[in-house]
C-alpha cells in the first residue's frame, strides 16, 4: 500500500471524522481530500513538487499528493535566508514551487522559468492515480544538525511507511490515537508523525506557530495521546512542575533531537508516572535506539538498546574505550542527492553516523558527534565535556565550545561562546582553570545575548560563525 492508499481508505470510512486541527482550523478527511485533488489538476514539470511555508495544512496535502501521482515531496525551511532557499532550487533543479507571495516574486525575478502551484477551486480534473509502485525518491528533506551545509537526504515511500510501522510498534500506538505536532512540519520528525497518523487514521493537531505555553495548552485541550518532543522543550517543561499536569493526556513522553540532561530524566522519572523513552537516532535511519527511562533506571545514562530492524557496532579508537557508532537498519534513507543524482547507501553495509560512543550490556552510550572531539598535543579533547561542566555547576546559562584555527598556532584554539549567568567573564576564566583539564581550558571567552540554534535546538553554525568572526577581529 502507498500512504495515498492508507490515506484513501481513511477517507472512505470516516469522510466527515476531523483528520487536521491547528489553532485556528480544522479540516475533515473528506475536505483534505478535495484540496488534494484540487492541487492535482497544476501543471506539473519534473519529478519534484517543492513546499516552502510556514507550518499548515498544505505539507499535509502535497504529501499526500506526491504518493498519489508519483512525485518526489521537497520540503525547504521558510526562515531560511533568501539566498539560502535561492540556491537550493538552483542546485537541485526543483520546481513545482509552493510558497508565499514575496518568496515567489523573488524566485520569478531570478529564474522566470520556474513553474509554481497552487489550490486550484475550478477546472476539469484528469484523475492520473494508478496502482504505482512506491516512489524510489518520495520525499526530499535536509538533515537538521549543526552544519552550514545541510546534506540533502532522499527517502523513499517504502521507508516512511516502515519508519512509522516501526515507531507504532516500538511505542505501541493504537488505532486512532489522537497525536499532536510542535515541530516544524518541514523536519522529518513532523513527517513520520504525519506518516503514523495516515496510516493508524488518527486526528492529527499542528502548531502553527510554536511556543511552549500555547504547545502546553493545547496538548491539555486536545488531550493528545502521543507526540516527540524535542529535548530542550523537556528541559523547559521539568522546570515548573505544574506543566507536567498538562502531559497527563499521553500514553508516553518520547525525547529525541539531542540528550536529555541527566537532572532533567531524574525529574521527569519522579513527575511523569506513566512511561518516558529517549530515543537515539539521525535524519538517515531515523529511531536507532530506545531507552525505557523507568524500566532500565540502571542504564540511565544510555540511549538505550537497538529497537528492532537495527544492528549497532563500534568501530573503536586506538587506545580508546569508545569510537563511531556504525549501524545496519533496516529504515536507512535511500542515499544522498549530489549533483542531481541519488548517492546510493548500501543497506547491505553498516553505515558510519559520525557519532561516537560505546557499548556495555548492549546499552549504546552517546559521547557526542565526531567533530565535536579535537585533538590538542595528540589529547583526544571532547567539545561537549567542557559545556557539560559548565552547566551542570550553572556557571553559564548556556554555552558552546568551538575550535578555532589560527594561523601560527600548531594545534586548534577552544572558543568559549556563553550566555552569563551569574557569573562574569573573570570568574568564569578562574572556573575553567580550576576545573578543566589543561588542555580544554578555552584560549577565548565570548559573551553573548543568545546561542544562535534553530527550532530543532540545533546550533545554527553560520551565525556562529559570523559572531565569532566579528568578536574576534574586534580584539
Amino acid at each position: 500500500m502507498k500512504i495515498y492508499d492508507y490515506f484513501q481508505n481513511n477517507v472512505l470510512k470516516n469522510p466527515n471524522k476531523t483528520f487536521l486541527k491547528s489553532e485556528k482550523t480544522s479540516f475533515k478527511y473528506f475536505e483534505v481530500s478535495n484540496l488534494v485533488n484540487n492541487f492535482e489538476k497544476n501543471k506539473f514539470k519534473g519529478k519534484f513538487i517543492t513546499i516552502i511555508d510556514k507550518n499548515s495544512v498544505f505539507y499535509f496535502v502535497l504529501y499526500i499528493l506526491c504518493s498519489k501521482i508519483n512525485k518526489t515531496l521537497v520540503t525547504i525551511d521558510h526562515n531560511n535566508n533568501y539566498k539560502v532557499i535561492e540556491k537550493q532550487i538552483n542546485e537541485f533543479k526543483l520546481n513545482n514551487i509552493f510558497c508565499n507571495n514575496d518568496i515567489k516574486k523573488k524566485l520569478i525575478l531570478s529564474n522566470p522559468k520556474l513553474n509554481f502551484i497552487s489550490n486550484i477551486k475550478e477546472g476539469g480534473l484528469e484523475n492520473n492515480y494508478k496502482k504505482y509502485l512506491k516512489c524510489r525518491q518520495f520525499l526530499l528533506t535536509f538533515s537538521s544538525g549543526s552544519s552550514s551545509r545541510p546534506k540533502p537526504i532522499i527517502l523513499s515511500e517504502d521507508t516512511k511507511i516502515l519508519r512509522a510501522k516501526s515507531n507504532i510498534n516500538v511505542f505501541k500506538l493504537k488505532n486512532k490515537d489522537s497525536l499532536i505536532i510542535s515541530t516544524p512540519l518541514h523536519h522529518t520528525l513532523a513527517i513520520r508523525l504525519m506518516t503514523i497518523g495516515i496510516i493508524l487514521g488518527s486526528e492529527i493537531f499542528y502548531l502553527e506557530k510554536y511556543n511552549l505555553e500555547i504547545f502546553l495548552k493545547c496538548l491539555k485541550k486536545t488531550k493528545s495521546k502521543f507526540t516527540y518532543f524535542v529535548s530542550n522543550q523537556l528541559s523547559e517543561i521539568v522546570e515548573n512542575r505544574k506543566n507536567l499536569s498538562r502531559l497527563k493526556s499521553l500514553n508516553c513522553i518520547v525525547s529525541s533531537s539531542s540528550k536529555l540532561n541527566l537532572d532533567v530524566k531524574t525529574k521527569l522519572v519522579k513527575l511523569f508516572k506513566k512511561k518516558i523513552f529517549e530515543i537515539y537516532g539521525l535524519s538517515e535511519a531515523a529511531v536507532v535506539s530506545n531507552l525505557d527511562l523507568k524500566k532500565n533506571n540502571r542504564y540511565t545514562d544510555s540511549v538505550g538498546r537497538a529497537i528492532p530492524g537495527v544492528k549497532i557496532k563500534i568501530d573503536y579508537l586506538k587506545k580508546k574505550e569508545f569510537g563511531e557508532i556504525l549501524i545496519k537498519s533496516n529504515y536507512l534513507c535511500t542515499g544522498y542527492y549530489f549533483n542531481n543524482k541519488i548517492k546510493y547507501l548500501n543497506k547491505e553495509k553498516y553505515f558510519r553516523t559520525g557519532d561516537l560512543g560505546y557499548l556495555k550490556n548492549r546499552f549504546l552510550y552517546f559521547k557526542g558527534r565526531s567533530k565535536n572531539m579535537i585533538k590538542i598535543n595528540g589529547v583526544s579533547i571532547f567539545l561537549d565535556d567542557i559545556v557539560n561542566i559548565l552547566k551542570v555547576d550553572q556557571c553559564v546559562k548556556d554555552c558552546i565550545a568551538i575550535p578555532i584555527e589560527r594561523e601560527g598556532n600548531i594545534n586548534p584554539r577552544i572558543c568559549l561562546l556563553f550566555v552569563k549567568n551569574i557569573f562574569d567573564t573573570n570568574k568564569i576564566k578562574k572556573f575553567c582553570l580550576k576545573n578543566l583539564h589543561v588542555y580544554q581550558i578555552p584560549t577565548y571567552y565570548l559573551k553573548v545575548d543568545k546561542i544562535p540554534k534553530n527550532k530543532m535546538n540545533k546550533l545554527n553554525m553560520t551565525e556562529i560563525n559570523k559572531i565569532i568572526t566579528s568578536k574576534l577581529n574586534k580584539n
